[in-house]
């Protein structure tokens, strides 16, 4: 089990140290750090680079680490393009455990059936034939090089060596192809995948999986949660669960509370009183997690930021499910869409990244164009670039910028405005 995680210029944590236990409930308000957390150790786990927008300070490597039965392991990712560039050298220890990230309202059920069944291949295998398997790499290699003509590699009178050494990862070797009635689990309907991945995370036990869920009440509904939350303690080895939600708490089974506070809550009082405000507060629920910051500056340019909760539904139709099971427990929420949904709560432009100006567009982007296009495929074939961004990297770009750009004087703020009824001229 993990004990503690170590972030050092990753996101919102210049450098912390967050003490975990077995289940953990993460709260706080949006910008606070939860996510990060549950990114962080995606990233320790599974990935082998960091994407640039996500570091703090560019001229400071990033260091993620993780405290596991009394041993700090850490990676370092540095250089231009933020690589994995050093590792401790027992981090082979850690190839027993399996970190699922699960993002807000993201159903990938096929990937979730890809990890659980490697974790139980992992558990089941027996560690002889692993290293059994080991050496059988390391004798080919070895038997390649003794092929070697030792005279033909004669450098400056010296003969040089060259040695091999096997990195055989087990779990990288297994590869599953995932279908349902003849259909890849992926062409499925939203609903399928959705009741698909509830069934898989509580259909089995895996005290090899670290699960981290971010923002459950906004990916499993709120009125699943008393149950899958029990469920998923009792069948998963260690679970790391972030939420905006008290009732979430309140179901939560004794987890420990890890409160991640800003300058505006600075004790779990008052976060939780923050965060359980139904009756002044009024959630605003927009489609994505990159639409975030450009609603949360439009309310902060109104003045009207403290009076909202601003929630990422995850997609135009989870915006309307979210919003019922919000007002079933008393929420007051007003849902905004993108204008390609041509709803009546939707904003007069496909997208929200149509709303950035021309020169901080060409400026952020490094790209050259001589207007903002006009709809959504336009702008993403003009500003997506092969091999180094695709379309969520532009939105998570612009996004981070949004304090940047986004002004009193931007139509945008006119439709918010709008759509929650107050003069954007205060």
């Amino acid at each position: 089990m993990l004990s503690q995680i170590y972030i050092k210029n990753f996101k919102a944590f210049e450098k912390e140290t967050i003490p975990i236990e077995k289940h953990n409930i993460i709260i706080g308000e949006n910008d606070a750090g939860k996510s990060t957390i549950l990114q962080a150790l995606d990233i320790f786990f599974n990935q082998e680079k960091i994407d640039k927008v996500f570091v703090r300070d560019i001229s400071l490597p990033v260091e993620i680490g993780i405290l596991f039965n009394n041993k700090f392991y850490k990676k370092i990712y540095s250089g231009a393009s933020y690589k994995l560039s050093s590792q401790s050298e027992n981090i082979s220890d850690l190839d027993y455990f399996r970190y699922i990230y699960i993002p807000v309202s993201v159903y990938d059920p096929k990937n979730i059936l890809n990890q659980l069944s490697i974790s139980k291949a992992l558990s089941t295998t027996p560690s002889e034939l692993i290293d059994k398997l080991k050496e059988i790499v390391q004798k080919s290699v070895d038997d390649v090089i003794k092929s070697i003509d030792s005279e033909l590699l004669i450098i400056n009178d010296e003969k040089t060596d060259i040695v091999g050494k096997e990195t055989f990862k087990y779990d990288a070797a297994i590869k599953y192809s995932i279908t349902s009635d003849g259909i890849p689990v992926e062409a499925r309907g939203s609903g399928f995948q959705k009741n698909l991945m509830y069934a898989l995370l509580v259909g089995n036990s895996y005290d090899n999986v670290i699960l981290g869920i971010d923002e459950i009440e906004n990916s499993f509904s709120i009125n699943n949660c008393n149950n899958m939350i029990k469920e998923l303690q009792s069948k998963i080895g260690q679970t790391l669960i972030s939420t905006h939600s008290v009732t979430v708490l309140e179901v939560s089974n004794d987890s420990n509370t890890i409160p991640l506070y800003t300058d505006k809550y600075d004790n779990i009082s008052k976060l939780l009183d923050a965060l359980d405000s139904t009756d002044s507060k009024i959630y605003l629920l927009v489609e994505g997690k990159f639409d975030l910051p450009w609603y949360k500056k439009s309310l902060s340019l109104l003045g009207v930021l403290s009076n909202y909760i601003l929630l990422p539904a995850g997609g135009e139709s989870n915006a309307e499910s979210l919003k019922k099971a919000l007002e079933a427990h008393g929420k007051k929420c007003i849902i905004i869409k993108d204008g390609d949904t041509n709803d009546e709560c939707s904003i007069q432009k496909d997208c929200i990244e149509l709303y950035v100006p021309l020169s901080d567009l060409n400026r952020i982007l490094n790209v050259n164009l001589t207007k903002v296009p006009n709809n959504k495929k336009d702008f993403f074939d003009q500003t997506v670039i092969e091999e180094e961004r695709n379309e969520d990297s532009v939105k998570r770009i612009l996004a981070s910028h949004v304090d940047e750009f986004l002004k009193q004087d931007n139509p945008l703020i006119t439709e918010v405005a709008q759509f929650l009824n107050i003069d954007d001229k205060q």
